[in-house]
């Protein structure tokens, strides 16, 4: 499958669209350590320790479309990317971008639609943390959920930036391994995420199966009938001997879920 093409103008749009504490940050390996050196904090240009990584932070505003152009050139440096959001789904685009470069980098482009799966995580993620800040405001809507986070986006993303309702998409890559991980700081509690396992995992054979499962209503916005597509997407990958590991789960901290796909079996 052949990647879609993310034009300089759609990634203008989407960084136009970035809230003022969204950020982009690169985790270098030992050569990105040594090529970059001279731009880290004082504090990590001793030597390179493996158990912590480096990091370059970017906050995601135009000025960071020069990097973004220059991504693959930048991905042989590179253990790592990550992208901290407060309104993730704006930035689709920039999160397919990332996922396309990485993609082409390690010679994968024929699993291009994973991005279908990491924006069902993403969209997830978000919709905890907008349904955690209206219930937290005690934010009057007279009508649906759906209908006020869709009449009212932009006030509500403003509000996560005040209460740090983040979500981060990190990537970690290499030849044999691509893992895709999601987390935001709204924590479900077991049963919840039990349910989104059970959903991710389900045995089904058609989408209908998933509609009859599920709510339509509900899950216009990301609300679980899309984790059915998981089980699509990781039967996929076994008919390619591709192994995956797909993880739900919270700490006292955040909720994660990951996807990770093997392409040599050790």
């Amino acid at each position: 499958m052949e990647l879609s093409r993310v034009s300089e103008e759609d990634l203008i749009r989407a960084l136009k669209l970035c809230t003022p504490k969204d950020t982009l940050s690169i985790v270098l390996n030992k050569l990105g350590f040594i090529k970059f050196n001279n731009i880290l904090p004082p504090d990590k240009r001793g030597q390179y320790d493996p158990s912590n990584l480096p990091n370059l932070y970017i906050n995601l505003s135009e000025k960071a479309l020069k990097t973004l152009l220059d991504l693959e050139k930048l991905l042989i440096y590179t253990k790592g990317i990550s992208l901290k959001l407060y309104a993730p789904h704006d930035q689709r685009v920039l999160i397919e971008y990332i996922t396309n470069r990485i993609l082409d980098f390690i010679g994968k482009t024929d699993i291009v639609h994973i991005n279908n799966v990491i924006m069902e995580l993403v969209d997830n993620a978000e919709k905890a943390n907008f349904t955690n800040v209206i219930e937290s405001e005690k934010l009057d809507t007279p009508l649906s959920q759906v209908e006020f986070v869709t009449k009212h986006r932009k006030e509500i993303a403003h509000l996560c930036v005040i209460r740090d309702k983040w979500v981060t998409i990190s990537w970690k890559f290499s030849k044999e391994i691509f893992k895709v991980e999601v987390s935001n700081n709204t924590l479900l509690t077991p049963e919840q995420a039990k349910l989104l396992r059970e959903k991710a995992t389900a045995d089904i054979t058609t989408i209908v199966d998933g509609f009859s499962e599920e709510s339509f209503e509900e899950d216009k916005l990301g609300a679980g009938l899309g984790l059915y597509f998981i089980k699509f997407f990781t039967d996929d990958m076994k008919s390619r001997d591709i192994e995956t590991i797909f993880r739900i789960y919270s700490t006292d901290k955040a909720t994660y879920a990951s996807l990770t796909l093997f392409f040599e079996r050790f």
